[in-house]
């Protein structure tokens, strides 16, 4: 597992685009296909513009697996006690790859630079279709903190 700078980002862009696919299948009413490369690499580049960290595994010297997270500040308010945690944006292994530790090795590279950065809690949301997400998050020690309803009026 390793650190990804901005010099990486053009080889997330296929595993960015295979994720985004994994969506657009099952809500194609919500997500499209249609970003050209360029685009997706420019997405990358505003997210790490805009201080996301990301993680990445190589196999046989090919990135086959990332992770994007987004660290959040929030200031005090009138009802909320300051906070700094991450977002967990994206987290995407190869599918000939899957099973085999990396994609909790990538959680956990994000966990010690947290630390590092004395961050305590990070967030992940996922689709309900995403179940295999839901059993992974689990086991990395996430609970439910929200429970977000929606309801589509499209037939």
């Amino acid at each position: 597992m390793s650190r990804l700078d901005r010099q990486d980002l053009p080889q997330v862009v296929p595993l960015l685009r295979a994720l985004h696919a994994h969506h657009v299948a099952h809500l194609p009413d919500v997500f499209h296909d249609q970003a050209s490369s360029g685009a997706l690499l420019a997405f990358l580049e505003t997210q790490a513009k805009a201080g996301a960290w990301f993680f990445g595994h190589r196999d046989n010297g090919v990135l086959s697996a990332y992770l994007m997270a987004v660290p959040e500040r929030r200031p005090r308010d009138s009802f909320r006690q300051a906070q700094s945690r991450i977002l967990l944006d994206h987290l995407y292994v190869a599918p000939s790859l899957r099973g085999r530790g990396i994609a909790q090795a990538l959680v956990h590279e994000m966990e010690e630079r947290m630390r590092e950065g004395a961050i305590t809690c990070w967030d992940v949301t996922h689709h309900a279709f995403n179940t295999q997400a839901q059993r992974f998050f689990a086991r990395q020690g996430a609970m439910p903190q929200v429970h977000k309803l929606g309801k589509s009026l499209k037939e």
